[in-house]
């Protein structure tokens, strides 16, 4: 019994924390993403780790709506141009790797909108539009001070919060562009 206690709890704070993070998201930020998704000509998706997972997750549902999307370090990724639209993906919007390219995509003019639990990343001074699917949490130092999070360890809320509000923005572009269940389903490979 007491596992599934652990596994409803588990459950239970992921979501709460989801629909905490649904509710602070501004109408004009939406309206703004789900623009930039339906009018980029292609849209690209970088991130690392389990951030890239969730984005990949995200550009799977991208292409089923037959746009133009692509995961940046995939072997058949092309150049992104001015005014395309990158989306960055990271909890801390400081992973070196990730800022180095997201700059390097900046100076050619794309459009960037970052995910990440800390809005004051310098993901988030890059980025046209912002999803915080906060707060931050600094897990290294909080398991070095015996303060671990065990039901929602390291990155855990900020990865399952970020596919889900991820998901939702694919229920609103579906019906923006009049696309249904059984359209992305003809294009699921």
């Amino acid at each position: 019994m007491r596992r599934i206690q652990m596994l409803l709890e588990t459950v239970k704070k992921i979501l709460e924390h989801a629909l905490k993070v649904a509710e602070k998201i501004n109408k004009k930020d939406l309206d703004k993403i789900i623009e930039l998704l339906t009018a980029s000509k292609s849209i690209f998706v970088l991130g690392s780790g389990r951030s890239k997972l969730v984005g990949e997750e995200f550009a799977m549902r991208l292409a089923q709506l037959e746009l133009n999307v692509h995961v940046i370090g995939d072997s058949t990724t092309i150049t992104p141009r001015e005014g395309d639209l990158i989306i960055v993906i990271s909890s801390s919007g400081d992973t070196s790797s990730i800022i180095t390219e997201a700059r390097r995509l900046k100076k050619k003019g794309v459009n960037i909108i970052g995910i990440t639990a800390n809005p004051r990343s310098e993901l988030s001074k890059l980025s046209d539009i912002i999803i915080d699917v906060g707060p931050w949490r600094d897990y290294q130092r909080e398991i070095k001070e015996e303060r671990e999070d065990n039901i929602t360890p390291l990155g855990t809320l900020y990865e399952d919060t970020s596919l889900l509000i991820l998901d939702g923005i694919i229920s609103e572009l579906m019906r923006k562009v009049g696309k249904t269940e059984g359209d992305l389903a003809e294009a699921h490979y």
